[in-house]
């Protein structure tokens, strides 16, 4: 069955500063994070370093309301689907659905009206001193950039006593929809103004990948790692990594690829870990998801103004946003990101932080 065009986009509307609320988080042992309303982003981490000096290890926005214009998704919630779509369609119970073109022919991370523009409204936050837990929620109407329908989706930041990061997703929908959530936060270990990554060390643990084409899309293509520059089972110096000889880096223009987890029957499992030696902090990511796209920030334009002035360019970032597979619905041997009445979609993932000497 077709489904009859319509303009799927529902633009976002214009908000005065007086509309985004702010969050501040923290733990005893030197953590903190600034949550904003808006795209419910993370706008600022500081982790101590191995002076025990905070650096804020995310790149971010000079202000609240500069997050009403982010072209490059920083630090927030990304949805109703996470990365891209071919083709902006897909089909679901012999329905076909026209989403919004945001990146031609193709749609990304929800539409140009997606999440990460909305702003969500506050459900709970944490009475504990420091305070250190924020839970956010954002209704999606059925239509929303050409998605079926009605969709209650919700995010929890948590700071542990032991320095990490806990992000709880979660949606229930009132009729057959798909839905693929993530945090699309920039981490650079040396600080948000360390300049390019290219002397972190990264190692994910995953010996497959999904095949790009020459737009980002995956091909349906599911790849071994072993043999090629994008075997990252072994900490590898991400500058060595993203300027190699490949034809799927030569797509990307450096990394931008989803990496397939081992199965795993429930719980976390340790997806990938990040360190920087020259400031002597690292950090590992843990999640229930099948996977996760790593992004070098290939596409950030240079001389994007960032926080404080700071002048933002490619290899300026990472990104490591745990997720199902990218543009599922078009690919029938992917794992189904189908979400059901009565049905419950969940995500967990979990950032740890170190510092050593």
């Amino acid at each position: 069955m077709e489904r009859a065009e319509i303009n799927s986009a529902t633009r976002a509307p214009q908000l005065d500063s007086a509309d985004i609320k702010g969050f501040q988080l923290s733990n005893d042992n030197g953590l903190s994070m600034e949550v904003i309303s808006l795209g419910a982003a993370i706008v600022s981490l500081s982790v101590p370093d191995r002076h025990g000096n905070p650096r804020d290890v995310v790149l971010g926005l000079p202000d609240s309301v500069a997050y009403r214009s982010n072209p490059n998704y920083m630090g927030v919630a990304v949805g109703r689907v996470a990365n891209r779509i071919s083709g902006a369609r897909f089909s679901l119970t012999e329905t076909s659905y026209p989403l919004t073109a945001n990146t031609p022919p193709h749609h990304l991370h929800g539409g140009p009206g997606g999440f990460h523009l909305r702003n969500w409204r506050v459900c709970q936050e944490s009475w504990e001193t420091p305070p250190n837990r924020v839970q956010l929620g954002y209704v999606s109407e059925a239509g929303e950039e050409g998605y079926p329908g009605k969709l209650k989706a919700g995010v929890c930041y948590e700071l542990t006593d032991d320095n990490a990061v806990l992000i709880d997703f979660c949606a229930v929908s009132d009729s057959p929809t798909v839905v693929n959530l993530t945090q699309h936060a920039y981490f650079n270990l040396a600080g948000h103004d360390g300049g390019v990554i290219d002397d972190h060390y990264l190692q994910v643990a995953a010996d497959r990948y999904l095949q790009i084409n020459d737009s980002q899309v995956p091909t349906g293509s599911v790849e071994e790692v072993v043999g090629s520059p994008l075997d990252l089972r072994e900490p590898r110096r991400l500058g060595n990594v993203l300027l190699a000889d490949h034809p799927q880096l030569e797509l990307a223009r450096g990394l931008d690829h989803y990496y397939v987890l081992p199965e795993k029957a429930s719980g976390l499992q340790l997806a990938a870990q990040l360190r920087d030696d020259s400031v002597g902090i690292s950090m590992s990511v843990h999640t229930d998801q099948p996977g996760l796209q790593v992004y070098s920030a290939n596409h950030l334009m240079p001389g994007t103004v960032g926080k404080g002035g700071v002048r933002y360019g490619p290899r300026h970032g990472l990104c490591l946003e745990t997720q199902q597979f990218p543009d599922a619905p078009n690919h029938p041997h992917f794992p189904a990101i189908t979400l059901l009445p009565g049905q419950r979609y969940t995500s967990k993932t979990r950032w740890e932080f170190q510092s050593f000497q």
